[in-house]
């Protein structure tokens, strides 16, 4: 089964650049700033838009956050979203369709 694209590509930058900035920019009660970010997504989105409002975020921090990247979807996203996270210090995963579907059926 294959799912239609539900917003443009505009939207999804936005939302994953808000969302990311969002993270980046949060603090604890105590004043920390959050330290890791974990992203999963399709990477169906405008990179270079995310990546400069990643970088834009991440020099207004005392300490860069880590970001790991949880892919999954099309794998055509597989190399910005692994430079993605190394950049930003982190880990990357590929879940393939497979594997997600193996998973579902092993679920009780």
């Amino acid at each position: 089964m294959k799912l239609e694209k539900v917003a443009s590509s505009v939207e999804a930058w936005q939302a994953v650049a808000g969302a990311l900035e969002k993270a980046l920019n949060t603090k604890t009660s105590n004043g920390y700033e959050s330290q890791l970010i974990y992203i999963l997504t399709d990477g169906e989105f405008d990179h270079e838009k995310v990546d400069q409002a990643i970088r834009q975020a991440q020099q207004q921090r005392d300490r860069p956050a880590v970001i790991h990247v949880l892919a999954c979807g099309n794998p055509d996203n597989q190399g910005y979203l692994s430079r993605l996270a190394r950049n930003n210090q982190g880990q990357y995963i590929f879940i393939t369709d497979e594997e997600m579907a193996r998973q579902r059926k092993e679920m009780p």
